[in-house]
């Protein structure tokens, strides 16, 4: 009679033992597993970074276009194209804008860090890309 409460005592506990393990392997090799896959899956923050970068950028050349365009000077159908330039001047960029048939370097001068606001943007020169300047802020 011992021997069978034995045997289920060592079946009790090998369903525990079994539980224990399952619990075990959900709990902490899920988790470990989804952090490798993460770590070796993601994709390196320098090409992120780059992407925002690029995002940042021809927004920045779209904001700078439109303020020509609100001044007249670009036709309202030219588009940014690229990334901004920089200048010889401090806070100073240029951006390409081009229509089918014209090209145009819009400089801006930027005097806040906030790209989203158009106020942050003083409008210093517009070139056609023969070189010929169509509008050129005047000295104070």
């Amino acid at each position: 009679m011992s021997e069978h409460a034995h045997t289920e005592d060592y079946r009790g506990l090998w369903w525990e033992w079994l539980i224990a393990r399952i619990v075990f392997v959900l709990g902490f090799g899920i988790p470990v597993a989804m952090v490798i896959a993460f770590i070796f899956l993601a994709p390196p923050r320098s090409q992120t970074a780059g992407v925002t970068r690029e995002a940042a950028g021809l927004e920045f050349c779209q904001a700078t276009v439109s303020l020509a365009q609100s001044y007249g000077i670009v036709p309202n159908f030219a588009k940014a194209q690229g990334q901004p330039q920089t200048s010889d001047v401090r806070g100073r960029y240029v951006c390409t804008a081009a229509t089918t048939t014209s090209k145009y370097l819009v400089a801006v001068d930027l005097i806040c860090r906030n790209i989203t606001d158009s106020h942050c943007y003083n409008l210093f020169s517009v070139s056609q890309g023969d070189g010929t300047v169509i509008y050129q802020r005047q000295s104070q």
